[in-house]
């Protein structure tokens, strides 16, 4: 496994103060004396490989307008282009991926231009670890959402749900971490939203999530067949567009 630096929310800290001093978007890695990497485990990132997951990002970015201006579609592709990405990334595994410190180093010092460029400016919570950090979600959006290599539409919820629908699952980690309850939310949401239209289903649901997780304190969601599984969130979506 790869050891991939970390840097803990002090040193996040004190380099967004900088590039807020600055006045300007970062363009370049920095901060690299705050890093450190964990004792045990495996072998270090080399900085060349670190170097071609910043090369990677760029060209993503690239494709979608930066480092000029971006509308709401561009960033929406180069949020979609970088979470299949994420997915196949070899480097980046699960042990490592789940630190919410490795990914504070890789958008506070790996790629800050490109998350100052996303996210229209220096919003703190884009680079601290978490699921709001701006690369973070993505992977962990993967993580949920994918629906395998041999899928004939492997994409198809990442591709369908609006950001509101993507945090209510990515958001919740009794949700996000069951990949399987998380496709059949989103397969839920498909199938509402075909029915109420898409402007009406924020809060849509946001209703059914909160049925759906009180459903989950009383009764072993996981231990459902697909079958019986889709039928519940079905019914959920249900009494939540029908209220």
């Amino acid at each position: 496994m790869l050891l991939f630096p970390r840097l803990d929310r002090i040193h996040v800290d004190a380099i967004l103060e900088e590039f807020a001093l600055k006045e300007v978007a970062p363009n370049k890695p920095s901060g690299i004396d705050a890093r450190h990497f964990g004792a045990t485990g495996g072998s270090r990132i080399s900085d060349s490989e670190l170097a071609d997951l910043r090369r990677q990002i760029l060209d993503i970015a690239c494709e979608n307008g930066f480092p000029g201006a971006s509308n709401s579609a561009q960033r929406s592709a180069f949020d979609t282009q970088l979470t299949a990405f994420f997915a196949d990334y070899p480097r980046l595994t699960a042990g490592e991926a789940l630190r919410d410190d490795v990914w504070a180093y890789i958008t506070t010092v790996l790629v800050p231009d490109v998350v100052v460029w996303r996210f229209k400016g220096i919003a703190r919570r884009r680079f601290q670890g978490g699921v709001r950090n701006a690369l973070q979600r993505l992977w962990l959006r993967a993580k949920a959402l994918d629906r395998g290599k041999e899928s004939d539409n492997r994409w198809k919820f990442v591709n369908s749900l609006t950001e509101d629908a993507f945090v209510q699952i990515v958001e919740r980690p009794s949700i996000s971490s069951d990949s399987r309850l998380a496709q059949a939310l989103a397969e839920g949401w498909i199938k509402t939203a075909q029915r109420v239209g898409k402007s009406a289903m924020e809060p849509v649901m946001r209703r059914a999530v909160v049925n759906l997780r009180l459903r989950g304190e009383v009764q072993m969601l996981f231990a459902l067949d697909d079958a019986a599984l889709d039928n519940l969130v079905n019914r959920m979506f249900f009494k939540a567009a029908s209220f």
